[in-house]
């Protein structure tokens, strides 16, 4: 599960990656777009899981805009890149990417010695 960390009284919680939501786009976020390029040339998502090295599940996650069982952020972004760039589509011609949060720290920092 794609998730950020939040440290609250010594407990980490975990929130799922939400990706921007476009509005300038009214076909949808980029996985509608990506879809709807791979039908117009033909393309089934089992050549596009094939020609990425990926798997069917996540090539139909990222054209559905899920990204929960994707790993993280900066790996939704490269696949997104990745297959957009097979379709020879334009990245400037795509919806924004999904942008990757900070990370944050998950403990606080360790004493100083001998404190």
């Amino acid at each position: 599960m794609n998730a950020t960390a939040k440290k609250e009284d010594n407990v980490v919680k975990l929130e799922p990656f939400v990706p921007p939501q476009s509005s300038n786009n009214s076909k949808g976020g980029i996985g509608k777009r990506l879809a709807a390029e791979r039908q117009a040339k033909g393309l089934t998502e089992d050549a596009i899981a094939s020609k990425l090295h990926l798997s069917v599940a996540i090539i139909h996650d990222l054209e559905q805009d899920v990204y929960d069982d994707i790993p993280g952020p900066v790996f939704v972004r490269g696949y997104l890149k990745k297959y957009a760039s097979l379709l020879d589509l334009d990245a400037n011609d795509l919806p924004p990417l999904p942008q990757a949060e900070p990370l944050k720290a998950l403990a606080p920092p360790a004493p100083p010695l001998g404190a």
